[in-house]
């Protein structure tokens, strides 16, 4: 082994270097088909990789100083032309080649002057650009004026300019806001709200914020979440405490800080409404979940059932051992140890009720599944009269093999419960306009 090393280590080197060379080669043969920007990328590739290939370091230095100008005349064309947004973008490509370029130790140099033309350019873009955002804002052109004031923005170097463009920036939010607040898209309006309050001053914070009390009041959806249950063909074989726990856990880590727009009816309230109508350890039908969302005055209510749990065994194996009965006379006997794989596979249904229309608007199942090995010995007659080690007194030890499934259970509770809460949120949020 300490031989191929070396072998090994060579040949990567040499795969490396044989990479390179072609990407090098495939740079020679864009720029030599007119290719330029291409070209200029692969060298960089090439010594990005290898910053010590002299022949890439080289062609980088011709062939990017040729870019460079061609992007400066572009960018010249383009102001003569109007479009000084459009030569500022050049401008900034030139820039970032000349950078990326220096990063691997080729220089490109500015032609003489460009500092005070690419300023002069710059400010004729920022100039540009604040018209066409204050004509955008006026017809209400939300976004496009917030695309032209951050651009506005990106181009300017002056720190007061800057600070003005970004309060430009508010300004278009809190009207995009109010304006969908208005039309009823109250989780847009929100966030637009918050967009807007990352960029205006202090003084102007209030309306904002008042945006978003309005869209939350108005927006959020009330839902009553009643205990699942398991179906009546598991009536008697779900352990004691499964469902309470998969209650518990979906009701107080999940739905005790609901998100935004989202309001829980108090879970007392609504066990008291099924204790009333007698219906606490069995499935409701849709109409009483429809009654009991009118009563409570929820928007929605979640139902659902444990409609599958199973055990099953797989790769059983057997071996017996020897062993001796306790007592004057010790016996030999022998007991018997299985060991197999034991796998528990549940199921649960859940439903979405729509109060107003009666309706179950969404519905879905889902299968969570968990295995363990387990080792169990089997004796015909009193264990306890056996002489065992503490290792052999394992595989009689019903205590722990009954902890080793509520561990198994445990964890396909909260799998189950994590689920549930993340579906169900999502469709009462979707239905949130």
């Amino acid at each position: 082994m300490r031989r191929l090393l070396p072998v090994l280590a060579c040949a990567l080197l040499l795969a490396g270097c044989t990479s390179t060379e072609k990407l090098y080669n495939r740079a020679v043969e864009r720029e030599e088909d007119g290719q330029l920007e291409e070209a200029v990328e692969a060298y960089l590739d090439v010594l990005e990789r290898d910053e010590a290939y002299e022949d890439a370091a080289e062609r980088l230095a011709e062939a990017g100083g040729r870019l460079v100008e061609q992007y400066l005349d572009e960018a010249r064309a383009l102001a003569q032309d109007g479009a000084p947004a459009a030569a500022a973008e050049r401008l900034a490509a030139l820039d970032d080649l000349r950078s990326r370029s220096a990063d691997v130790g080729v220089e490109l140099e500015a032609p003489p002057g460009y500092a005070d033309e690419r300023q002069r350019i710059r400010a004729e873009a920022v100039a540009a650009l604040i018209d066409r955002a204050d004509t955008l804002f006026e017809t209400g052109a939300w976004g496009r004026a917030l695309d032209a004031y951050e651009e506005a923005e990106a181009y300017t170097e002056d720190p007061e300019q800057q600070r003005t463009l970004v309060e430009s920036q508010g300004r278009v939010l809190r009207a995009w806001a109010e304006e969908e607040l208005a039309e009823g898209a109250f989780r847009s309006a929100f966030d637009r709200a918050q967009q807007g309050l990352e960029r205006v001053a202090e003084p102007d914070r209030a309306a904002l914020l008042a945006v978003q009390d309005q869209a939350v009041g108005l927006g959020t959806r009330a839902v009553a979440v009643v205990p699942f249950v398991a179906a009546d063909a598991l009536r008697g074989r779900v352990p004691g405490g499964m469902l309470q726990d998969l209650n518990d856990i979906l009701i107080y880590d999940y739905w005790a800080e609901p998100p935004l727009f989202l309001a829980l009816i108090n879970p007392v309230d609504t066990r008291r409404w099924l204790r009333d109508e007698d219906v606490q350890r069995r499935s409701i039908t849709n109409r009483q979940a429809s009654r009991l969302g009118r009563d409570l005055e929820a928007d929605f209510v979640v139902v659902g059932e444990l409609t599958e749990l199973d055990y099953r065994e797989r790769g059983k194996k057997e071996r017996t051992y020897k062993a001796r009965v306790r007592g004057r006379d010790r016996t030999d006997t022998t007991y018997v140890v299985e060991r197999y794989t034991l796998r528990i596979e549940t199921e649960v249904t859940y439903l979405l009720i729509d109060v107003e229309s009666r309706e179950v608007v969404e519905e879905a199942t889902y299968t969570a599944s968990t295995s363990e090995d387990v080792e169990r010995g089997r004796f015909a007659g009193n264990v306890d009269n056996l002489v065992l080690d503490r290792d052999e007194a394992a595989y009689f030890d019903e205590e722990a093999q009954a902890e080793q499934e509520r561990l198994m259970i445990n964890e396909l509770v909260e799998e189950m419960a994590a689920n549930l809460a993340e579906r169900s949120t999502a469709w009462v949020l979707a239905r949130v306009p």
